[in-house]
């Protein structure tokens, strides 16, 4: 060969092909994801070039994220940084995350909200005035746009024994023995939303 350049072993032309290939895949799937993102992050970029009313809260959406069966929570946070953040960014969608680190916690938790606005609802049934009303049902009112679970225990938490989504954000709990708590949640609860004082993410306790 000129320049005194050698014909590569059959070693060396297997390894080429083999990094080759290998590269090719990481770089196609890096590119077709980009290209998906980007695609969704189009699709609902008018929201955040809507105009918000002046009696109108911002959107806002819960993330529940839990770890996969035998693995850690940090893969299903890489999974919320990769594909669902960059879509609630484009949309210009606040969303507040909880973290549950084992099965059951977000059931648990979800039910233990309901139970602490249940007093609160209670205690508004009696007489009280028109401005007490109005102060009343401004203070339920909660703008809440949907939520999001990320993670296969997350995911099981919502559809099957535990608490459900059914018709936007009506929530609704089966009857289920919370342990430290004392009550049994029956299937009567409607438009009940999550409460927004949380912070930016919050472990949900054991």
């Amino acid at each position: 060969m000129p320049f005194g350049l050698k014909v590569p072993s059959k070693n060396t032309l297997i390894f080429r092909g083999v990094a080759g290939g290998f590269a090719g895949l990481v770089y196609s799937s890096n590119k077709y994801a980009q290209d998906a993102r980007t695609r969704l992050a189009q699709r609902v970029s008018f929201l955040a070039d809507r105009l918000c009313g002046v009696h109108e809260m911002p959107r806002t959406v819960t993330v529940y994220i839990t770890a996969p069966p035998g693995d850690g929570l940090e893969k299903s946070r890489t999974w919320f940084r990769e594909y669902v953040k960059p879509i609630l960014v484009a949309g210009a969608v606040d969303y507040e995350i909880k973290e549950a680190k084992s099965p059951g916690q977000i059931e648990t938790s979800v039910m233990e909200e309901i139970i602490q606005r249940r007093p609160e609802q209670q205690s508004n049934a009696g007489f009280t005035s028109t401005a007490d009303n109005m102060n009343n049902k401004k203070k339920s009112e909660v703008v809440y746009d949907g939520i999001l679970a990320t993670g296969r225990n997350a995911g099981a938490s919502f559809s099957s024994e535990g608490c459900r989504e059914d018709k936007g954000l009506d929530i609704f709990c089966c009857r289920r023995n919370l342990g430290n708590v004392k009550s049994h949640i029956i299937q009567e609860f409607n438009n009940l939303s999550l409460p927004l004082e949380f912070s930016h993410t919050l472990d949900i306790p054991e």
